[in-house]
């Protein structure tokens, strides 16, 4: 019995071993492989040249459909170096507060914030975060702004590098030069006279806290954009400043409480400015997944020296434009200091879905809200395209006949719809040919009872509108909307798209802004 107890923990013991020499094997597999692959990305790393920190950005170029400059993007005029000695130090602490708390401890890179972000970056949970002000400054000068492990790496190592031949003070005034502040703007003293209109050094504790809470997201918290969120990221800025002991509760609160009077926009120089809007707004949606954030994609845009080759027709953008004026009258400023009535206009090739002309509105100066993409209208008779198109596709035919009367229709919630033509006037009995030609309500109404309305609903999204709604207490599953009648309404641009299906046999295109970049 003794001999067996001993022979069963000898053989524990091999186990063990052999358990320890395989976790053994796997650390060194593993610190090896780790080794190699941070060796490798040092290996592929930019060269170091100090010379580029000091560097202007490069310009973005707009082409046209034909391939020839359309307007340019950036430029040396929107940035407007200055040292940090003319920066307020509110700024300064500011932007260390919510940047990067440890930027005067730490040697470039901080390793918590760094481990925090690769294993996010590892795990595919978010590909912000963890980068110094050193490293943002490195990554917009040296680096591709897509986010990888290996570019965290060789951010990292470029960082070092910088922190050994710049100081903290040399190194702050180059980024507070180089970061994006939204609308085409490059540091802060160009940000200051865009948002306040004023120079940096004329900046108050207030502007400069909401400065420094646009850099994270300017799309998001520039006062332009939404002063809600602006305000509420001030806030946060100025908690910070008092977290790390920069200013106290009183003042902040201070801070907090004081108006912010944001400068009007400067003219806008770009020819077709609603779709240059259009053009940046599709660029940063469909490249922030690339690059990792917005910001990013912003900087590539503005600061990248891209050329973005769109599909704008510049004759056709101005005879639009000459349309829009002649077609509307001079009009009246309403309470919200913008011009009534305002209109849209968009041009898209059915065939190829590239956008020709854009008009978000009859003039940018006067209002930036591009009605085209941003906008939802009812439809009115537009909609009962929608309808026709389900019915004729379900075995109704043009021949089809109805008769064309006042009719009562019950409807959700005990209601009764009762539709009527225009000047109440009706046809009798009459077929879906005539019922389109002259747009008859009622029949509309009663082909659509004989459709199905989450019938009409699909088509009319396969076909192009997105802007529906099939849930909630105020839907549109309802019969009304054969008259157009949304709840929301729907975009301009949808509705090109809608009738584009039609005009290319059946065949539904995405509308296309952009070329190549």
């Amino acid at each position: 019995m003794a001999r067996k107890q001993k022979k069963n923990r000898k053989r524990g013991l091999g186990f063990l071993k052999i358990l320890l020499i395989i976790i053994i094997l796997a650390v060194v597999i593993g610190v090896v492989a780790t080794s190699a692959y941070v060796m490798v990305s040092i290996r592929d790393m930019p060269s170091f040249d100090p010379d580029k920190l000091r560097e202007s950005s490069a310009t973005s170029f707009v082409y046209d459909a034909r391939g020839e400059l359309f307007t340019k993007l950036h430029g040396e005029e929107n940035r407007i170096p200055v040292k940090l000695s003319d920066i307020p130090q509110e700024l300064q602490d500011a932007v260390v507060a919510i940047e990067d708390a440890r930027f005067y401890d730490h040697p470039g890179v901080d390793l918590r914030a760094i481990a925090r972000a690769a294993w996010r970056i590892a795990t595919r949970q978010s590909f912000e975060g963890g980068s110094t002000i050193t490293q943002q400054l490195v990554k917009n000068v040296f680096l591709t702004p897509k986010t990888t492990m290996r570019r965290k790496i060789q951010e990292a190592v470029l960082s070092l590098q910088v922190e050994r031949i710049y100081t903290k003070g040399e190194i702050l005034e180059m980024y507070l030069n180089e970061i994006h502040f939204g609308h085409g703007t490059n540091g802060v003293q160009a940000a200051a006279k865009t948002y306040f209109g004023k120079d940096v050094w004329d900046l108050n504790l207030a502007e400069s806290a909401m400065l420094a809470g646009i850099i994270k997201k300017p799309s998001r918290y520039s006062p332009y954009n939404d002063m809600e969120a602006a305000k509420t990221r001030q806030a946060l800025v100025l908690d910070q400043m008092v977290k790390y002991g920069y200013i106290s509760e009183a003042t902040a609160q201070e801070a907090k409480e004081q108006p912010i009077e944001v400068a009007g926009r400067s003219p806008y120089t770009h020819p077709a400015p609603y779709f240059i809007d259009y053009v940046i707004s599709t660029l940063v949606e469909e490249l922030e997944g690339y690059y990792g954030s917005e910001k990013d994609v912003y900087d590539a845009i503005y600061k990248g020296g891209l050329k973005i080759y769109t599909t704008i027709d510049p004759v056709m953008q101005r005879k639009a434009e000459q349309a829009l004026a002649d077609g509307l009258p001079e009009g009246e400023v309403d309470e919200n200091g913008i011009v009534q009535p305002q209109a849209a206009l968009v041009t898209m090739e059915t065939k190829t879905g590239y956008i020709r002309a854009l008009l978000g509105g009859r003039d940018y100066e006067n209002t930036k809200y591009n009605r085209v993409v941003q906008a939802q209208r009812q439809p009115g008779s537009a909609f009962k395209t929608f309808v026709y198109t389900a019915a004729l596709d379900n075995g109704f035919t043009p021949a089809t006949t109805y008769v064309d009367e006042p009719i009562s229709i019950p409807v959700a919630g005990g209601q009764i719809w009762q539709p009527k033509n225009s000047g109440n006037q009706y046809e009798g009995l009459t077929n879906l040919r005539r019922a389109i030609l002259r747009s008859l309500n009622t029949v509309a109404a009663q082909l659509i009872m004989d459709v199905g309305v989450d019938n009409v609903i699909d088509y009319a999204e396969r076909m192009g509108i997105t802007t529906l709604v099939k849930t909630g207490s105020s839907n549109d599953r309802q019969p009304a909307i054969a008259l157009g009648g949304l709840t929301y309404g729907a975009h301009p641009l949808d509705m090109a798209v809608a009738y584009g299906v039609l005009a290319n046999q059946g065949v539904k295109v995405e509308p296309i802004a952009i070329l190549r970049v």
